[in-house]
């Protein structure tokens, strides 16, 4: 966590539309990832997309494989970012 924590993380930003992020989002549920970390966020709708393009992919998701795998996701915002 520490480049995380000193803003020298090398790691995907998703941002753009829910049509262009949901499915980035699958790809990496497909690949079998299962814990996110948001970065520090511009306001309280930031939380609001974020928690929606979860929802949306992981609907996709489980359409796609039948329900399986991809049960739950947890996603962790830096503290002090609220």
């Amino acid at each position: 966590m520490g480049p995380f924590k000193n803003y020298a993380s090398f790691c995907p930003y998703l941002v753009g539309s829910y049509d262009k992020v949901v499915p980035e989002v699958v790809r990496y549920l497909e690949s079998g990832c299962g814990t996110y970390i948001m970065d520090m966020a511009r306001g309280e709708t930031d939380y609001v997309d974020t928690a929606e393009v979860f929802d949306r992919a992981l609907a996709e998701h489980r359409r796609a494989t039948g329900n399986k795998g991809a049960g739950s996701v947890s996603w962790n915002v830096p503290a002090g970012s609220s």
